[in-house]
């Protein structure tokens, strides 16, 4: 986990709570707002980045990546597809933790999926 996460990286004021319900986009595609700021922290900034790219594509992340005001570290990316990794664990406690079965149920049918793509 040291290798993946966070424990040299940056530390910024993040969102926390990124994810398609809180990207507003414009009809061309563009990020044109973020709302529901009430989970923010200080935390490494890879993990909005990796919530925005749950949700939208590289490129788009790339969009906002040119956008980004604070320098971001050589190390982001890795971290960024680290945490995009791991998001399907985080699906199976989140739903188990009360937000629903199916949010649940979506972890774990990702992490089935990467079980059986590994043993390929």
């Amino acid at each position: 986990l040291a290798a993946g996460g966070t424990t040299k990286a940056p530390r910024r004021l993040i969102h926390a709570d990124i994810s398609g319900a809180h990207l507003l986009l414009d009809d061309e595609r563009r990020l044109s707002g973020v709302i529901d700021f009430g989970d923010m922290l200080i935390a490494d900034p890879a993990l909005d980045f990796a919530g925005i790219l749950n949700h939208l594509t590289w490129r788009d992340l790339e969009r906002v990546w040119a956008h980004y005001e604070a320098p971001l570290d050589a190390d982001v990316e890795r971290r960024v597809r680290y945490y995009i990794e791991v998001a399907p664990v985080f699906q199976v406690v989140y739903g188990a933790d009360g937000v629903g079965p199916q949010e649940r149920a979506n972890g774990v049918r990702r992490l089935a999926a990467r079980a059986a793509a590994a043993r390929r």
